[in-house]
């Protein structure tokens, strides 16, 4: 695994990372690209919640009949930006199931990156048990699967090897997974 911290985006990589994020040109994106750049002040993890959290509430979606992506202008300017990570992740915690925010508690107890094996003897479960309690909060963007590339994934499709929170500090940390 390899760790690369993000500074902020300016004006042109938060256009830029939107373009390649909706699959449309540039000029196409100029008021929302600047909207969005304003409320999270080109904080790469703020900016990828920022979008999710527009999509979640049906503000950019996909018109099937154009092949497009259309968003609510007015709407996503009036929308409010919180100050830090914590609300949006709060947000996501609370739509999990309580027993995925449970094994999330105990994951956090080992550290920002934790492995399936340590967790599942924590919690007394099998790992394909502990892969399938993960699988909301994978979904949900919140923890990241980082494969541990001695290990492969089971029959069952239960994930071999780490698991990684995707926010931890005050930077956006991305992982790689080589083989």
């Amino acid at each position: 695994m390899r760790e690369i911290s993000l500074s902020p985006f300016n004006r042109k990589e938060t256009t830029e990372f939107i373009a390649e994020a909706l699959h449309c040109c540039e000029e196409r994106l100029n008021t929302l690209a600047a909207t969005l750049y304003r409320k999270t002040y080109g904080n790469p993890f703020f900016l990828g919640q920022m979008l999710k959290s527009v999509h979640d509430e049906n503000l950019i979606i996909f018109n099937i009949h154009k092949g497009c992506w259309e968003w609510e202008m007015e709407k996503i300017q009036r929308l409010q930006m919180p100050d830090d990570v914590v609300e949006p992740l709060l947000y996501r915690l609370k739509k999990l199931p309580p027993k995925t925010v449970d094994i999330l508690k105990l994951a956090s107890c080992i550290g920002s990156t934790f492995d399936i094996t340590t967790l599942a003897t924590a919690c007394e479960k099998t790992e394909a048990e502990i892969s399938s309690l993960l699988r909301p909060a994978i979904a949900e963007g919140l923890v990241l699967e980082a494969f541990d590339r001695n290990k492969t994934r089971a029959d069952d499709g239960s994930a071999a090897g780490v698991y990684e929170f995707l926010h931890h500090s005050d930077s956006a940390i991305f992982v790689a997974r080589h083989r």
